[in-house]
């Protein structure tokens, strides 16, 4: 079968109404391309404009003001006082890792077999 897709659009409405929304997707993309920034900065705002309006998403319409360039924001920030960073870093208290122990040392060593 056709995996539940819809049938294809075979009148003229149906296939304007398609291609309006696959243009719709392709500005929506190219206004979010993430690696905007990375193409210009590599290869200049103009080359990069060119590349994803007229390749990557080339259904799209260019915005008055071109690509947002600004790196992603993923959100979030540092992490709260006293939370992230190496575990193991000396803390109050030592900062030792727990799991690596004089005894759990000892214990692998009895476990190597002796040539």
């Amino acid at each position: 079968g056709r995996g539940g897709r819809p049938p294809a659009a075979t009148t003229a409405e149906e296939v304007e109404a398609t291609f309006q929304r696959q243009r719709a997707y392709d500005t929506y993309s190219a206004s979010r391309d993430p690696a905007a920034g990375l193409f210009a900065a590599m290869f200049g705002k103009t080359w990069a404009e060119d590349f994803i309006y007229d390749f990557l998403f080339s259904l799209s319409e260019r915005s008055d003001g071109g690509l947002n360039l600004a790196p992603p924001s993923f959100g979030g920030g540092p992490p709260p006082s006293g939370h992230g960073g190496n575990p193991y870093a000396k803390k109050e208290g030592g900062g030792k890792n727990p799991h690596a122990g004089v005894a759990a040392v000892k214990k692998a060593e009895k476990s190597v077999p002796r040539i």
